[in-house]
């Protein structure tokens, strides 16, 4: 299975991708199979199923699941400002940045969840919510987050709160239960081995006495 990405500054049915409400419109297969994608990597990564389902229900809101979605009306070429990603990470050069140093497609998903995995500790605030989310104050350090079993409903804004920095929205820890229930019991695709390289042990390997 491959990600799918729409580049796009337009949004939800505008756009057609699908919603970023877990109870609004309808669910499109390509937002399922980067969900799966996503369920995927994270689980992989060690993170619990509550912890992914909560990044997954995060993504939904910020981008619809969408690797390829600039913030709403933005511009598509200027990376000096508003969001870009399945974060919807700002300014936008942080994933155009990334794509470069690394020799990737900025839209690949999975680009952009292992720039997650670089930025989490420097993106984390967890004393964020004392100011931005008073009566939600939800003070977890990124390690706690990863493997915390918590509901996807609090983890999601312990995420949105504490790596987004975004506003309180009821859809983000609705987005993760819903797609907790989805993948609940769901093992994760092993991760592809590298591709061998062809490059043969040297002659004195294959001579050498193993007594």
């Amino acid at each position: 299975m491959a990600w799918h990405y729409l580049a796009t500054n337009q949004y939800g049915s505008v756009s057609g991708w699908g919603t970023n409400q877990y109870n609004a419109y309808v669910i499109t297969q390509n937002q399922i199979d980067n969900a799966t994608m996503m369920w995927s990597f994270f689980r992989n990564q060690g993170y619990s199923e509550q912890a992914t389902a909560a990044i997954i229900g995060n993504c939904m809101w910020e981008s619809l699941i969408n690797p390829g979605q600039y913030e709403y009306g933005s511009s598509m070429t200027d990376f000096s400002v508003y969001g870009l990603g399945l974060l919807m990470w700002t300014p936008k050069s942080k994933i155009r940045d990334y794509a470069q140093s690394v020799g990737g497609n900025m839209y690949d998903g999975d680009l952009q969840c292992r720039f997650y995995l670089s930025d989490e500790q420097r993106g984390w605030n967890m004393y964020r919510g004392l100011t931005q989310y008073p009566n939600y104050p939800y003070i977890m350090t990124p390690e706690q987050f990863k493997i915390s079993q918590q509901t996807p409903t609090y983890l999601a804004e312990v995420f949105g709160c504490n790596y987004e920095g975004g506003t309180y929205s009821t859809y983000r820890g609705g987005n993760a239960e819903y797609w907790y229930t989805y993948f609940h019991g769901t093992p994760p695709t092993p991760p592809v081995p590298p591709t061998p390289t062809g490059r043969k042990l040297p002659l004195f390997f294959y001579l050498r006495n193993p007594f």
